[in-house]
């Protein structure tokens, strides 16, 4: 991937969750903080100059691993509560789905 799309994916990211933060305001600010903290996190392991060390050395490629998974995926997933899950159920309503669907959806391509 290039390192222009994942700061494009990265900026993407954030403009949608401020967009939903925007639209319902009842978010907590612990939520918004460790939202925060794990897209900086994200931005910081996939920045270009940290990506290109870790494509030349095995243990900036673990650093960048280790970024990602001990500290920006659990931030982000913390903060994966009643936002998202509202603003997917919207999303999954108006392609005509149900949560039931979907999740059948989901199984079958996991499988």
């Amino acid at each position: 991937m290039s390192d222009a799309l994942m700061m494009i994916s990265l900026l993407l990211m954030a403009s949608l969750y401020a967009a939903a933060v925007w639209k319902d305001k009842t978010v907590r600010r612990r939520d918004a903080f460790f939202f925060t903290g794990g897209w900086l996190a994200l931005l910081l392991a996939l920045s270009p100059p940290v990506h290109e060390l870790a494509e030349a050395h095995l243990w900036a490629h673990m650093a960048q691993h280790e970024l990602i998974m001990i500290i920006a995926a659990p931030l982000l997933a913390s903060d994966c509560d009643t936002l998202v899950l509202s603003s997917a159920n919207e999303f999954v309503a108006r392609l005509g789905f149900t949560w039931n669907d979907t999740l059948g959806l989901a199984r079958a391509v996991a499988l």
